[in-house]
């Protein structure tokens, strides 16, 4: 009776530091209130604010800028060897007192025929300006 006891302890206790290891990788985060947002074409674009993405895109950057009724979210990629990326936005949500913005650099497929020619991916979202400080995301 004591050695099956022992056998299941150690079947409980591998078990446990699976489950245990398989969630290290895991984030939590607090959902927030989805926000209404569209994605803006360049010829969308505020002049003042495409100088500001011209000046910095060849570096990663996010800004917010304001035009005192809408925010324009700018998530920046940085230079990139070739064509073919694309930005997937996973979340633009009012958590607490704070617009968090959570995108994703997808990049082009393997095999996958681009242009041989450098890039700068970014993105740019419009919604209302609710006045509020914002927090941006990448998901490597």
């Amino acid at each position: 009776m004591k050695k099956g006891f022992v056998i299941w302890a150690v079947f409980g206790l591998i078990f446990l530091l699976m489950v245990g290891c398989g969630k290290k990788n895991q984030v939590i985060r607090e959902s927030g209130t989805p926000l209404q947002f569209i994605i803006l074409d360049e010829d969308e674009i505020p002049e003042k604010l495409q100088e500001k993405i011209e000046e910095e895109k060849k570096k990663p950057f996010q800004l917010g800028f304001s035009d005192g009724k809408d925010l324009y979210l700018v998530i920046g990629y940085g230079e990139q060897e070739t064509g073919g990326y694309s930005i997937k936005v996973h979340a633009v949500e009012q958590v607490n007192n704070t617009i968090r913005v959570i995108t994703e650099l997808i990049p082009p497929k393997k095999g996958e025929a681009v242009v041989q020619v450098l890039s700068y991916p970014y993105i740019v979202l419009r919604t209302k300006d609710i006045q509020l400080p914002i927090e941006f995301e990448t998901i490597p």
